[in-house]
This record gives C-alpha cells, sequence and structure tokens, in this order.
C-alpha cells in the first residue's frame, strides 16, 4: 500500500471537485424523509433501508462504528434479525424515530471520524468531510429522545452495555453482546469478510476495512495538519458543539432504567437477553 490517497493534489482536480459537489448534494437529500425511498432505490441499496420488516435500525455517519455494531450485534442474535443500516442516512433515522422502529444511532468524534473518511475516499478535503459530519448529526437531534445513541467507546469497549440500552428503551429482547476478546475476535472476522464482499472478494484494503489498522494510523498523522487549519476553526466548533450535546444524550442514557416489559408488535424480538 502507498500513500498516494494522502496526496493533496489528488482532491485538488476537476474530477475530485465533482465527485465533493456529488457527494455534498446527496448528503443534503439524505435527510430528507420524502425523498428516502427515492434515493435508496437509485442507489439500488433498498435491501439495507427501513422496511416494514425492520426490528432495529443501526445507523451513523461513516467510519463510526457502523460495521462493527452490525457484525457484533448480529453475532449475537440467533437468528436472522431484520436489519437497516449503513446507507448513513439522517432519513432512515428520521423515519424510524417516526414509525416508533428501535434505533440505534452512532457517534464517533468529528476529527476522528473525518480522518478515517479522507483516507477511504481520497477526493474528500478536511472541510467537505467536517461539513458532511456536521450535516448530518444536526439533521437527526430533533428525535435523540427517540432513539438510542451509542459513543464510538460504547460501541468499541461494551456493545452488550448498548443492546441492553435498546432493549430498555424499546422492550425489545436482542441478545446483549458479550464483550469478550474471543468474541471481538470473532466480530472483527466477520467485519472483514464484509470487507471482501464488499470489494468484490478480493484481499482486505485497509484503507476501507472497520477495524484497527497500524497502517491507517501512520495516514492519520499526516491528514491531521489539514483538519487543524486555522480556516476551518468554525467547522470544527460546530462539530465539537454538536458531538457534545450527542456525548450528553448517549451518557444520559448509559445509567439503564429497569426494562420494559417486552411489547407486542413486529418489532419485539423472540430471542432473550442472554
Amino acid at each position: 500500500m502507498t500513500d498516494a490517497g494522502l496526496d493533496p493534489s489528488r482532491r485538488g482536480g476537476a474530477l475530485s471537485a465533482l465527485r465533493r459537489w456529488k457527494r455534498s448534494a446527496v448528503s443534503r437529500l439524505d435527510a430528507s424523509e420524502a425523498l428516502f425511498p427515492l434515493q435508496t432505490a437509485l442507489r439500488g441499496h433498498r435491501r439495507l433501508a427501513l422496511n416494514d420488516k425492520t426490528e432495529l435500525v443501526i445507523e451513523g455517519y461513516p467510519r463510526s462504528g457502523n460495521t462493527f455494531a452490525v457484525a457484533a450485534f448480529t453475532l449475537a442474535q440467533q437468528r436472522d434479525v431484520p436489519l437497516a443500516h449503513h446507507l448513513h442516512a439522517p432519513a432512515q433515522v428520521l423515519l424510524a424515530a417516526r414509525r416508533g422502529v428501535p434505533c440505534l444511532v452512532l457517534v464517533r468524534d468529528p476529527v476522528d471520524a473525518a480522518l478515517s473518511r479522507m483516507i477511504r475516499r481520497s477526493f474528500e478535503t478536511a472541510r467537505s468531510t467536517l461539513g458532511d459530519w456536521v450535516r448530518f448529526h444536526r439533521a437527526v437531534l430533533p428525535v435523540l429522545d427517540r432513539v438510542v445513541v451509542a459513543s464510538f467507546a460504547q460501541i468499541t469497549t461494551d456493545f452488550g452495555e448498548v443492546i441492553d440500552r435498546v432493549n430498555a428503551k424499546f422492550a425489545t429482547e436482542f441478545r446483549r453482546f458479550d464483550h469478550s476478546e474471543e468474541n471481538e475476535r470473532r466480530a472483527f472476522e466477520r467485519v472483514e469478510e464484509m470487507e471482501r464482499a464488499d470489494s468484490g472478494g478480493g484481499s482486505v484494503r485497509e484503507t476501507h476495512v472497520a477495524r484497527p489498522s497500524e497502517a491507517r494510523a501512520e495516514m492519520k498523522a499526516k491528514l491531521h495538519a489539514e483538519l487543524d487549519a486555522p480556516e476551518l476553526a468554525r467547522f470544527r466548533a460546530a462539530a465539537d458543539g454538536l458531538h457534545a450535546r450527542l456525548l450528553d444524550a448517549a451518557d444520559a442514557e448509559g445509567a439503564l432504567q429497569p426494562p420494559a416489559s417486552p411489547r407486542a408488535s413486529p418489532h419485539t424480538t423472540a430471542s432473550g437477553r442472554g
């Protein structure tokens, strides 16, 4: 692997600018509930979208623990639970909240998410990525009381507690993930399987795979200067303010309430919380 993706000149050409414009336009449309069905159909993502059978929505900005959360959750269940995930669209969260479908929103530090995003998509700039992060999280603020919010640290160190909070809030009975070293290893194996499928069955791409990577750590160090640029101060301030509000929501939910009685609805699971 080379550091070609870190070359700023690769983000300065006309093609890169066009790709950023397209991504920015899509991110704005992703917050529209009315356009959500059309958006998912045009992008070929219907299988990942909320539907009448969905029992849980797991959504977050890209590079926020989405793949690990889905891998760990499915690993813990003893049946195939219909999930909606990986669209990175606020509309999916808004629709879940309006329909009363259990929803887990994943939140990562904006700079960390931006660094990982810039490595995966070499045409992205610090400005475009931070702006995208702010748009996504600002759009979901109105429904925070109707979803469960989990920080990146909570997702990656105690995902079982996160599932407990989902069960407590929505009266579901999803099996908890025992966050042992062995189960974490199995979850990362599943993450790598998902990456191979995404890449067409080839090798694991270190710039893409959703697990810790020494190679990416070195690349992130080289990108920090772009995110620390003085002209991005207002973007960082907006992102930091949103992040603080989201962490407050995640921490407030950390103290579990007694689980409610399982509800009789299409979204109640049949398995216990083993």
